[in-house]
């Protein structure tokens, strides 16, 4: 996986390959996760199959909220390439650079005007591009604000299952936290041994949280470059 965003992109056929090559290496990480659960089923190790499971639950949304991540970044860049006008652009990119122009510090309406003010004067009395206010570094990029970029940038979400990542996520915080209470199908307790059931519901939610997140991937991918081809960044 490409850990740094592009510098340059200077055509629509330059983000389609850096999002393709992406996916395919996520997919490729995936899918040997999947063969190795394969092989640990065949030799019937239940213990070492609900290790398995529960250890890469947080890998497998990583992979969701990574490429999202690599995807976003890499359009901001993409958009910063074209040179556009203000007036062409739609926006809602201003919320981008107000949002990641604020840092924690600024914590008083003094503080935020102080911070705010140069910036607004050198978007519309400068007409300087709102790409150049942009730290994308700073956006956060997570669960929680993953359903309201793209809100922003005017995506359609019909096709993500909202429900599910939350879902997801959530379960991917107590794995990985240690906050799981003992009715949860990956919770482990020295004074109980784990049983078929309990392996059972596990790989289960696995699976499912494995399809999910390949599909998720796709629907990413396709909103994105369907985004770029019909500009739908433009006014």
């Amino acid at each position: 996986m490409q850990n740094n965003c592009l510098t340059s992109l200077n055509s629509i056929e330059e983000y389609l390959d850096i999002i393709d090559k992406e996916l395919s290496i996520r997919k490729l990480q995936l899918n040997n996760l999947l063969d190795i659960l394969n092989v640990l089923k065949e030799q019937d190790n239940n213990s070492l199959q609900f290790t398995f499971v529960r250890e890469t639950i947080p890998t497998l949304y990583s992979h969701f909220e990574g490429f999202f991540k690599f995807c976003f970044i890499n359009l901001i860049e993409y958009i910063k390439e074209l040179d556009l006008d203000n007036s062409t652009i739609n926006p809602q990119y201003i919320f981008f650079c107000l949002l990641t122009n604020l840092d924690d510090e600024h914590v008083n309406f003094k503080k935020k005007s102080k911070a705010l003010s140069p910036l607004c004067s050198s978007i519309y009395a400068d007409n300087s591009s709102y790409f150049n206010h942009i730290n994308i570094r700073k956006y956060p990029l997570n669960q929680e604000s993953f359903e309201y970029t793209l809100k922003m940038l005017n995506i359609d979400t019909q096709e993500i299952k909202f429900s599910y990542l939350k879902s997801f996520y959530k379960r991917r915080c107590a794995i990985s936290h240690g906050q799981l209470d003992t009715s949860n199908a990956f919770s482990l307790l020295n004074s109980r041994s784990l049983t078929s059931n309990q392996i059972s519901k596990a790989l289960d939610i696995w699976q499912a949280d494995f399809n999910v997140t390949l599909s998720s991937l796709d629907i990413i991918k396709k909103l994105f470059i369907e985004y770029i081809i019909n500009e739908q960044f433009k006014i």
